[in-house]
């Protein structure tokens, strides 16, 4: 059992920083946690892992099933908003129903509304179906949010440059947005958060708010 435990640490170690890119590696760390359950049933963390787990070896239903059920439970709220939010997350890569995936998406920002991510992930995905007004009002309700004192796998680059950019992108088709637009690409660009590969694109993004 000692031994286990240490195992699955190392796992746990291994998911929150740099991870080797094998996927025979996380189908034996499928194998690891789904013992370490066996052993101990009530562990979240490990609930968690494997859902984690699943995601990183491209088992998405399996992923959702079991960030479903660590959603579900109690524990440290972050860990539970986490698996919630990725829940919407394989929802959305599953292709399930636009109705599901709004509704989820929503769900975890409610939960947690110091969290812009799933608002960010609104806007891109209605801006994916060229729905640009709905885009550019999720867009802006995440741009609006800071970065939050938050612990477990905060998306800086949500609050520092993404949502700004799903605004600018969105609103340049969107009369009704333009100004916001305007705002975004400009406080983008004074800002210089985003990485230099895109640099070239935003700035040519900006001669549509000319």
């Amino acid at each position: 059992m000692n031994v286990l435990r240490k195992i699955l640490a190392l796992i746990v170690q291994k998911h929150d920083g740099a991870r080797a890119k094998i996927a025979d590696t996380y189908l034996k760390d499928i194998a690891l946690l789904e013992q370490g359950l066996q052993d101990e049933p009530d562990n979240l963390r490990y609930l968690f892992y494997l859902a984690q787990s699943y995601r990183d070896a491209k088992m998405l239903e399996k992923s959702r099933e079991f960030y479903l059920k660590r959603a579900s439970a109690g524990g440290w709220e972050e860990e539970r908003w986490m698996a919630q939010f990725r829940a919407a997350q394989m929802a959305e890569r599953l292709g399930l129903s636009e109705e599901i995936i709004y509704k989820e998406y929503l769900q975890s920002w409610v939960a947690r509304q110091q969290r812009a991510e799933p608002l960010y992930e609104l806007a891109r995905y209605y801006r994916g179906k060229n729905l640009f007004d709905l885009a550019s009002y999720f867009a802006q309700q995440a741009a609006n949010i800071t970065l939050p004192q938050d612990k477990l796998f905060v998306d800086a680059s949500v609050y520092e440059w993404r949502a700004l950019d799903e605004l600018a992108v969105a609103a340049s088709y969107c009369i009704a947005y333009k100004t916001a637009g305007k705002a975004a690409i400009q406080k983008m660009i004074i800002d210089n958060k985003y990485p230099t590969s895109q640099k070239e694109r935003i700035l040519a993004n900006e001669k549509f708010f000319k």
